[in-house]
């Protein structure tokens, strides 16, 4: 399963869904099985954002690339320029951006 190497526990799991701890007992990852995956890339679809705090996103990056997962450009910004500060309302936010093993753009 692809979400081993993300080293996700699987909380629950049915036929057609599956439930992975992101912070055991608080947040947890879900995914649906269905018919509407041929639906075209759309960020609002395919944009999953994680929260970390700020001191660690080096070890974030460490963490990343020691499981191979490559950063991917983003708003212009090529791999190498990122981790990035993006200035969004009401606050700014450091951030890198990769794909899952489906294509899904985690941030």
């Amino acid at each position: 399963m692809s979400f081993l190497k993300l080293e996700l526990e699987l909380a629950y799991q049915n036929d057609t869904l599956a439930f992975f701890w992101i912070e055991k007992g608080h947040r947890w990852l879900g995914l649906w099985e269905t018919d509407k995956v041929d639906t075209p890339y759309q960020p609002s679809l395919r944009h999953i954002a994680l929260s970390i705090d700020i001191k660690d996103i080096e070890n974030a990056k460490d963490w990343r690339e020691g499981k191979g997962i490559q950063i991917k450009t983003a708003f212009g910004f090529p791999p190498e320029k990122q981790p990035l500060i993006l200035p969004n309302s009401p606050q700014a936010h450091a951030t890198f951006y990769f794909q899952d093993p489906d294509g899904n753009s985690l941030e």
